[in-house]
Parts: C-alpha cells; sequence; structure tokens
C-alpha cells in the first residue's frame, strides 16, 4: 500500500518520514512533495492509496487537492494534518469525504492509530470489491452485485489463495485478513471444504514438506523452520505420520528414483 505525503514545510515532511513506523503500519512505500501540483503529478503517476497532506501550500490548498482527489480518486483516502483548528475548514473538509482531520503538532500515537484505520478501511474494501480469487483447484467466477463479506464461498477462495501464498498464515491473521471472527471462519471454511483449517494447512505443509525434500537441497530443519514447525522432531513426526517416511528417509528414495 503507498502513501503520500504533502506538505511545503520541509522539516514537517522529514519528521513525518523519520517518526513514524510506515512499515509496521503497512505501508510499502512513502512519497513526499510540497505542493498540490507535484501531488496531482505523483497520484497521476503512481498507485496511491492514502494522502496526508497540510492545508496551506503553494499552487493551491490542501482542499484543492482533495476537491480533486474526490472527483478524480475517489478511493484514495485522505488524511489532514494542519494547523488550522477553524471549523470552516474541517467542515470543507469533510464535504470531500476527508478520513481524518487532525491538528499539528502531530500526537505519534494518534497519527499512527489513523493511518492504521485507514489501511484497515483501504484492505476491507479490497475484499470486498474483488473476484473470487484463482486457486490450486481452478478458476472459480466472480460472484456479481454481492460483496466478499456477503459470501462465504469468495471469502473461503481468498483464503485458499491466502494459504497458497503463506502456508504458516495463522487463524488468526486470515481472520482479520478476512474481516470475520477466528471461529465463525474456521466455520464457513468446514462448510465449504469438508476440512478443517488445520487439517487443510497440515495437508498443505505436508505436500510443501515433500516438494522440498525432493526438488530442493534445503536442510531438513530449516525446512520444518520454514513451514512454521515448533521443533525438528515435531516436523519429523508429522511427516511420518503422513508419508510412512522420516523426513530423510523421503529426500533418499525420491532422490534415488
Amino acid at each position: 500500500m503507498n502513501l503520500l505525503l504533502v506538505d511545503d514545510e520541509v522539516f514537517a515532511l522529514e519528521a513525518l518520514q523519520q517518526t513514524i513506523p510506515w512499515q509496521k503500519l503497512g505501508i510499502e512505500q512513502v512519497f513526499s512533495c510540497h505542493n498540490c501540483t507535484a501531488a496531482r503529478e505523483l497520484c497521476i503517476q503512481n498507485e496511491i492509496h492514502i494522502v496526508i497532506c497540510d492545508i496551506e501550500m503553494p499552487n493551491g490548498t490542501g482542499l484543492d487537492l482533495a476537491r480533486w482527489l474526490h472527483e478524480q480518486y475517489p478511493k484514495i483516502l485522505i488524511l489532514f494534518l494542519t494547523c488550522h483548528s477553524d471549523f470552516s475548514y474541517a467542515k470543507e473538509a469533510i464535504s470531500y469525504r476527508a478520513f481524518a482531520y487532525l491538528l499539528k503538532p502531530f500526537n505519534k500515537d494518534e497519527l499512527c492509530q489513523t493511518i492504521q484505520d485507514a489501511v484497515a478501511t483501504i484492505r476491507k474494501r479490497k475484499y470486498r470489491d474483488v473476484p473470487v480469487l484463482q486457486t490450486s483447484a481452478g478458476e472459480h467466477p466472480a460472484v456479481s452485485d454481492k460483496s466478499a463479506a456477503d459470501n462465504p464461498e469468495q471469502i473461503v477462495q481468498q483464503i485458499l489463495s491466502m494459504l497458497q501464498k503463506d502456508v504458516t498464515i495463522s487463524r488468526d491473521e486470515l481472520a482479520r485478513r478476512v474481516y470475520l471472527s477466528p471461529d465463525y471462519m474456521t466455520r464457513i471454511f468446514k462448510r465449504s471444504t469438508g476440512k478443517t483449517l488445520s487439517e487443510y494447512t497440515g495437508e498443505l505443509k505436508l505436500n510443501t514438506a515433500k516438494h522440498l525434500l525432493a526438488e530442493t537441497d534445503e536442510p531438513v530443519g530449516n525446512i520444518a523452520v520454514s513451514l512454521a514447525y515448533v521443533n525438528f522432531s515435531y516436523f519429523s513426526k508429522v511427516f511420518k505420520a503422513g508419508t510412512g517416511m522420516s523426513p530423510k528417509e523421503y529426500r533418499k528414495k525420491h532422490r534415488a528414483s
């Protein structure tokens, strides 16, 4: 997720760039500029998801930028960070659907929480807007006129896609990403797939381990760690229960064949 900082005060930009733990908040790339003209160009040339801007700036105000974003890029969330406490400014900002209106000097915790809320809002919107994702089982048609949150089958396909990309992802993290409680998520997963989430992830881990043992020279201990097993002995026990062989025996057999 990308974010754009717009402020004509150099020190204000530096303070934001150096003080806020952007990656921990879900921001991959931070762009910055000093005026509205440059901000428009950056929004045109890059995929921007969140804009944090001041109000008083050269070449147009932050409110002018908000109006333009509202018309051209309505999905971009805009957060105002300004020294103007006048209600008339805040009222106009609200008219352009500003996500937040914060005052300088900024409070780090308050700003971080606001950014987290903005990121969560965009992720929720994303999961509701995207069609069903393709999984190893093949393509699944998009569900029309229904959001992901209203369609359990679509949610399950998103979960399967996320597990294909990262089998070590936790149940709680999966639930957080699809905006459901963990218990409800696991119930609809079982109802849709016929397997519990732990059964499915166990099979997926086993298949991944088999592939890595047969196709790579990665040490067995490293494979166990990469698949989030608590220790090597537990990994060996689970692997033998699923294949009838220890990891080393499996590697030896499949390398020889």
